[in-house]
């Protein structure tokens, strides 16, 4: 009878401490291994969200921080000129964590003469990316560009970003693509919530059949009895994984065989993108950024983690940048990469620098544009 009561105690004992535990994880502001509902003005979000990418705000649109057309501010516009480059992507293309006189795009801007509309939005995945290329595309631009982040690869089967990033202070619902294989061709899954939308926050699991992370293992888990299997599946986290594997967060996602379709997806929007600039008349160009991790694990494996997209590009013919390469032009930069990168991950004054430059050697060696001063 004792060891039934030892048993019974050490069960208690286990779910409490998983119990809290998944409750402390809950409210980590940083990461998202727990599921924790958004508690959030429904009605406004509904009336000031995007109706096509979800976000940015009609609200944050109106703020110092975009002009009238929607782009970052551009401090060297040129007057009376249209647009001859127009970029679209996530903070990276936006240029986060500079000012707008050290944004790439704007250091750009300077240096050849012509403006550079900058649509990067914080927070964006590729498929978002793409769809408010196609809402904003200016006809008269030369070169339409589309940026890549290497953590993208998630967001790109991602229906609710609050999925995967805790610090998204409002519902970050958001379309995406699905691939069909038999097809080839991508799908889109139009923007989520509506008059269900406090119940798609709250069941997630039940509501978001198209967000791989709503419905993968490898998303958050969630505070339900019993606490301790719950607590157990956090070792299938993408995160966790990655940290025990030592591998960046987003790798296995590149992975052709993972379950998700992440390649897949992600390398038909590009694909999708240049057909369509072509189909136009314009050229198009697919920009690479790299993460501070992409260049921890070159530098161990000599290979990209993003190597897998790259090898589709080039087999579909995809003209792209791979600002990666770039970067390892520069003496001494695998003793001193971290110095490009600001706080929070983003590229600093010295990473835009870098970034302007070497797409001005892009337009020139590609006949784009011509122009000897990259001083600027």
């Amino acid at each position: 009878m004792k060891w039934i009561k030892y048993i019974l105690f050490l069960f208690i004992l286990l779910e409490l401490t998983s119990s809290i535990s998944l409750k402390y994880l809950s409210n980590n502001s940083n990461i998202n291994l727990v599921y924790k509902p958004l508690e959030v003005d429904i009605e406004e979000y509904l009336k000031t969200r995007d109706a096509i990418t979800g976000w940015p705000s009609t609200k944050l649109l109106q703020s110092k921080h975009y002009s009238a057309k929607g782009t970052r501010i551009n401090p060297y516009e040129v007057n009376n000129k249209v647009p001859f480059i127009q970029v679209f992507g996530d903070s990276f293309t936006r240029g986060a964590e500079v000012t707008n006189k050290e944004c790439w795009s704007n250091l750009l801007s300077k240096q050849i003469n012509e403006n550079v509309d900058n649509f990067g939005v914080d927070g964006f995945g590729t498929d978002q990316a793409f769809l408010r290329f196609k809402t904003k595309k200016d006809t008269n631009a030369e070169l339409y560009i589309l940026g890549f982040t290497s953590d993208n690869i998630m967001r790109n089967v991602n229906s609710y970003r609050n999925m995967i990033s805790a610090a998204m202070d409002f519902p970050g619902f958001k379309p995406r693509y699905r691939y069909n294989a038999s097809e080839g061709v991508n799908k889109l899954i139009e923007l989520q919530g509506n008059n269900k939308t406090q119940s798609v926050i709250n069941n997630p699991k039940v509501f978001l059949q198209d967000d791989y992370f709503a419905q993968s293992e490898e998303g958050p888990t969630y505070i339900k009895w019993p606490f301790s299997i719950s607590f157990a599946k956090l070792f299938n986290h993408y995160l966790i994984n990655s940290k025990l594997s030592g591998e960046a967060f987003y790798s296995s996602f590149f992975d052709p065989e993972h379950p998700s379709q992440a390649l897949d997806v992600t390398a038909q929007i590009m694909v999708d993108f240049q057909m369509e600039c072509e189909n136009e008349g314009h050229k198009s160009l697919v920009l690479l950024f790299p993460q501070i991790q992409d260049f921890k694990t070159y530098y161990d494996k000599k290979e990209w983690n993003y190597q897998s997209l790259i090898n589709i590009l080039e087999k579909k013919d995809i003209k792209y940048l791979n600002l990666g390469g770039s970067f390892l032009e520069i003496a001494d930069f695998q003793t001193t990469y971290p110095k490009f990168f600001a706080k929070h991950g983003h590229y600093n004054v010295e990473g835009n620098k870098v970034v302007a430059s070497k797409l001005n050697e892009y337009l020139n060696k590609n006949s784009i544009f011509t122009t000897t001063d990259l001083s600027k």
